[in-house]
């Protein structure tokens, strides 16, 4: 005696096994974990949150110390690049001055135009950068 479709169907459903994959994920961004991850991390290793805090303490004090060291090299920098460029755009224009009071106005007036228009592009282009 064969069993009908609907009893194989019955008997094969009741047999079925469900199952349900959950995975939650978090993020967090920061330098540091939200305090119920450092809490968790603490319960699998004794000690691990503090290790973690003091790492990021550490480590804020050596990034604003190098800051501090390196802060008196940038403004040299700069203050030495704007007194060069301002000497060069002096002598682009006193040169382009001089010769055209020397007789060569064409050459005296390139000069001076070449020498105003890459002033105007290098100060475009720092306040564009800047932005």
């Amino acid at each position: 005696m064969m069993p009908e479709d609907s009893e194989l169907s019955r008997t094969s459903e009741e047999q079925r096994t469900t199952r349900i994959n959950a995975v939650a994920v978090t993020s967090y961004s920061g330098p540091l974990p939200p305090p119920e991850v450092l809490a968790r991390f603490d319960a699998i290793y004794p000690g691990s949150a503090k290790l973690i805090i003091d790492d990021f303490l550490n480590e804020s004090a050596q990034r604003r110390e190098a800051e501090r060291k390196a802060l008196p090299s940038v403004l040299f920098r700069q203050t030495l690049g704007a007194v060069t460029a301002s000497l060069l755009g002096l002598l682009g224009l006193g040169g382009g001055i001089w010769l055209s009071h020397e007789g060569r106005s064409l050459g005296g007036l390139s000069s001076v135009l070449g020498t105003l228009g890459t002033l105007l592009a290098i100060f475009l282009y720092q306040n564009k950068k800047s932005e």
